[in-house]
């Protein structure tokens, strides 16, 4: 091979390096932008509430644009916008931020207490706590809140005190809770609730202040030891329409304990005039023949 020969192919050896150099460089730069823009993707689905890691698929992030478009979608049909939603988007986002702090551990049981500006409770994992004690008092202006898992959870002390303005309570995980005192102590919106009375062993001043209160659904009233159950200040309890009276029944006939067949002492049920009014001499005889006497 001649000298010439020798020449050409180094010189197309070095052109055919340089171009893999470039390739490779090329590639390093479309690797970094790729990663960027994951990541900025991410970014931009997490901070619309929507949790979003940079190493989840393409279809997962846009299945997240896709609901984000719907829901921002729906809000925007039934006639709000930004200017004019009443806060409630910001309400949303400061409860979602809310979140970001909570540590299920339960060392963050406190983090809502007397915070005015919650209107929405945001879910969290509130299964492994032990003390649900006084999580949501005084949030005077808390609207809502979502199903809460209290399976681990003894006291519910003053859980919603002061929430003047809560208009429902759905059901609470609550099978082994000992603890309602003060529970509901000056919801004044509240019209509904559905509780387990299965240990419940204080109930003091549990419905004090609830003056729109004509629903409670309560499962295994008298399973327990205790033998008083002062609801008196329910006084509207069973009012308002069939729905209402028949949540009484269900709770002190239908679905309460019966501490009579069980050889369990007799417990009594204080009602408010209004409630006990509701009742018929055979419904009162039922529920003494289960082991209650209604005063």
């Amino acid at each position: 091979m001649g000298a010439t020969t020798l020449e050409n192919s180094a010189t197309s050896i070095n052109a055919s390096a340089e171009s893999l150099s470039q390739s490779a460089r090329a590639l390093d730069l479309l690797s970094s932008e790729f990663a960027d823009g994951r990541q900025a993707i991410a970014t931009a689905l997490t901070n619309r509430r929507y949790p979003t890691e940079p190493t989840e698929s393409f279809h997962s992030m846009a299945d997240k644009i896709t609901n984000m478009s719907y829901e921002e979608g729906w809000f925007a049909k039934i006639g709000y916008t930004d200017e004019n939603d009443g806060g409630i988007k910001e309400a949303i986002d400061y409860a979602y931020g809310l979140t970001k702090a909570w540590n299920p551990d339960g060392s963050m049981r406190l983090i809502f207490k007397n915070n005015t500006k919650l209107v929405f409770a945001p879910f969290v994992d509130t299964s492994k706590l032990f003390d649900a004690s006084s999580i949501y008092e005084g949030c005077s202006a808390l609207v809502a809140v979502p199903s809460l898992d209290f399976a681990k959870a003894t006291n519910c002390h003053r859980l919603f005190m002061g929430c003047r303005n809560l208009l429902k309570v759905f059901p609470l995980n609550s099978g082994i809770i000992t603890n309602f005192s003060f529970a509901f102590h000056g919801c004044s919106l509240l019209s509904s609730m559905v509780l387990d009375f299965s240990n419940v062993l204080n109930t003091a001043v549990i419905f004090q202040g609830c003056i729109s209160l004509t629903h409670i659904n309560i499962s295994n009233l008298g399973k327990s030891t205790l033998t008083t159950y002062d609801f008196s200040s329910a006084t509207v309890w069973g009012t308002g329409g069939d729905e209402n009276r028949q949540s009484l029944i269900d709770s002190l006939i239908t679905y309460s304990y019966d501490r009579a067949s069980n050889g369990m002492a007799t417990a009594t049920i204080t009602l408010s005039a209004n409630t006990k009014a509701l009742l018929t001499e055979e419904e009162i005889a039922q529920i003494t023949n289960k082991g209650f006497t209604i005063s």
